[in-house]
């Protein structure tokens, strides 16, 4: 009986080595995509600030001029004939504002998943180390017994 619980107790904890080897690799596995999501993260929210800036210079040197001219001027004014330059400027703004609002949108996304990823690579250190010690403790455990 006790031959036949010491082989059970072996195979045990073989089995467990075994997992947790095989969970080692799966959270190596976990860290190196969250490098590689954190690393895309970070191109996409400087794609994004770029995009954002380049769209904040167009306006500035082309929609800020032309929006001031025309609401500057009276209702029957010389500009009163060009009603659709003024719609088509009006929704070109509404456009710009509608991406901006998506970008910061998207930009906040991006944030709270980078917040996420590292929370995740952090807990799964700790779950690392928490793992290396059980198996400390069944490798001790076994050479006692």
């Amino acid at each position: 009986r006790l031959i036949r619980d010491s082989k059970n107790q072996l195979h045990l904890e073989n089995e467990t080595q075994l997992t947790l080897e095989y969970l080692s690799q799966q959270v190596q596995s976990l860290r190196n995509a969250i490098a590689v999501l954190s690393e895309i993260l970070v191109q996409e929210m400087e794609r994004r600030r770029r995009a954002e800036m380049q769209l904040n210079l167009g306006n500035s040197f082309s929609g800020a001029s032309i929006s001031s001219a025309w609401t500057d001027q009276p209702q029957g004014g010389p500009n009163s004939q060009g009603g659709g330059s003024r719609q088509q400027e009006e929704e070109q703004q509404k456009e710009d504002e509608e991406k901006r609002w998506r970008m910061r949108r998207l930009e906040k996304a991006m944030m709270k998943a980078q917040v996420g990823l590292k929370n995740l690579s952090s807990h799964m250190d700790s779950w690392s180390l928490q793992q290396a010690e059980e198996v400390k403790l069944l490798k001790s455990g076994h050479e006692s017994t």
